[in-house]
């Protein structure tokens, strides 16, 4: 078959009149179409990659700009949620001072009430010291009055003993006043009884007997009148004693009637300022009550909106984290490389007063918690904006892994500390990600190079370039064209060494262009 197809050829050549021919086997016709067939199957395997490869970076771009759209729709909800966060917590401390005024308001009232049962209790002492001692004054007045009435008993009967010493009185003076006419009768009878007289010697003796006898009972009942006439006097003096203390004690008793009217007037205020206080006290624990039950609603609202946050905002950590970990390099180390990129916060922790907070779990540590996975979820999201985790080229493909491999020059066993794509020369090559070029110029066998600082730790190199494109010192963006595929430097053909660096060590590029890949899946794993 290879024999008709491929059969010796003239090919006949005519030049100024002269006749040339030129001799074409079949083994070169073998080989020409070879050559041409391997060509054409080169070019063509070259435009499927491109083409495969360009539909690939639409797709990231697509889905980088999705993923942007999604950070950006996620940073609008956390704004949102800091907004309610922050109106929440305004409004909650707005509570709390109310529920502190209300309290202390309530602390004066019941220091008022205490001062009103104090009072009250003073008040009651004071009324049953009175009280005591109005009964004392009853018992004294009522000895006072039994001693008026034994003294007026007395009065009456030193009355009575007077008017009969009076009566005996009288009838004395008229017993003396009938003596004096008889002495006068006697006297005008001596005259004519003279003789008489002498002759009754014995009449006479019992006449002078008889008259001493009545002057006797004259003095008698003049001792007993002056006697009568003092005990009269004793009497008056003790009625007018007695009449002033009735007189005090009427002026005490109208005094204690008043201290007693003082007192209950007093009492009654007391207790309707105590009543007052009680509704007052009775009021403010309603509304103590309704802002406590104001303030749990709040807080389980709260609560319930946080939990839903903080799930969502736990499952995009989770997808994150599982991006960054394809990288291979410990999550703690490349969380810690954000924390010299944040500015520093802190203080003294002073805890809030946890009473009526203290359930299942608490607003504060919710929101603490929240904050932790948010900062947690920024600084993931600023590692996935400034890892490189793109391919330098949109063409091309890896020909040299990184690791242990043979050198392709000398043949000996040597490390790569990168990867190598190979694609034709002038093949653009663009940043993995935004950063700083910091070297941009030949060095040694990396040929012409280009590297980039992205920050939080991360560098990347681009060697063996045909031309450079940025200069030392110039910011470039993610997927700014840095220079041109070829191959200066040690090696052999047109490809691109391309080095991550974290932390000034290299690492295995091809985990952050697996992770680059994964990226795009994170928007299923966070909706």
């Amino acid at each position: 078959m290879w024999g008709r197809v491929y059969r010796d050829r003239q090919i006949f050549v005519r030049t100024d009149g002269r006749l040339r021919f030129l001799r074409v086997s079949s083994g070169l016709q073998i080989f020409v179409s070879g050559v041409a067939l391997g060509t054409l199957l080169w070019a063509g395997i070259a435009t499927w990659t491109a083409s495969e490869q360009q539909a690939m970076l639409v797709q990231s771009r697509e889905r980088m700009g999705a993923l942007e759209r999604d950070r950006t729709r996620l940073g609008g909800e956390l704004g949102a949620v800091r907004a309610q966060y922050s109106n929440a917590t305004t409004e909650i401390v707005r509570q709390y001072r109310e529920l502190h005024r209300l309290i202390a308001t309530r602390g004066v009232l019941e220091r008022d009430l205490v001062q009103a049962q104090t009072r009250l209790a003073e008040v009651e002492t004071a009324f049953h010291v009175a009280l005591n001692e109005s009964r004392e004054l009853d018992q004294h007045l009522g000895h006072l009055r039994q001693r008026l009435q034994v003294s007026v008993a007395s009065n009456h009967l030193m009355e009575t003993r007077l008017r009969e010493a009076a009566s005996a009185l009288a009838g004395a003076n008229r017993g003396r006043q009938q003596e004096a006419e008889r002495r006068r009768a006697y006297e005008s009878r001596l005259s004519a009884l003279e003789s008489a007289l002498m002759q009754s010697t014995a009449n006479q003796d019992v006449v002078r007997q008889r008259l001493y006898e009545q002057q006797q009972a004259i003095e008698t009942v003049e001792g007993s009148r002056d006697v009568a006439r003092a005990e009269i006097r004793q009497m008056s003096s003790r009625i007018a004693a007695l009449t002033s203390d009735l007189d005090q004690t009427q002026r005490s008793n109208a005094s204690l009637r008043k201290r007693l009217a003082s007192t209950a007037d007093a009492l009654t205020r007391t207790h309707e300022e105590q009543i007052e206080a009680e509704r007052k006290g009775y009021r403010l624990a309603s509304t103590v009550s309704s802002l406590e039950g104001r303030l749990d609603q709040v807080r389980q609202t709260q609560l319930e909106l946080l939990r839903g946050i903080r799930s969502k905002a736990q499952r995009n950590i989770a997808a994150l984290e599982a991006t960054l970990q394809m990288t291979e390099i410990p999550l703690n180390e490349l969380l810690e490389a954000t924390h010299a990129y944040r500015p520093g916060i802190g203080g003294p922790m002073i805890a809030l007063d946890d009473e009526g907070l203290a359930e299942d779990e608490s607003f504060e540590s919710m929101v603490g918690t929240l904050e932790m996975d948010l900062l947690r979820w920024e600084a993931m999201q600023e590692l996935l904006e400034n890892a490189p985790l793109a391919r330098p080229t949109t063409t091309g493909y890896v020909s040299s892994e990184f690791g242990p491999r043979k050198d392709p020059i000398t043949g000996r066993r040597a490390v790569h500390k990168g990867i190598d794509i190979a694609a034709p020369a002038r093949t653009p090559i663009y940043a993995t990600a935004r950063g700083l070029v910091t070297f941009a110029g030949r060095k040694s066998a990396y040929g012409r190079l280009v590297e980039i600082d992205h920050g939080y730790g991360f560098v990347t190199r681009y060697a063996h370039l045909r031309s450079i494109d940025v200069e030392a010192g110039q910011s470039v963006e993610f997927h700014d064209q840095v220079g041109t595929m070829g191959s200066s430097g040690r090696s052999t053909g047109s490809h691109v060494h391309y080095e991550v660096l974290f932390q000034g060590e290299q690492v295995d590029p091809s985990n952050f262009l697996r992770a680059g890949r994964y990226v795009f899946k994170v928007k299923d794993a966070s909706g």
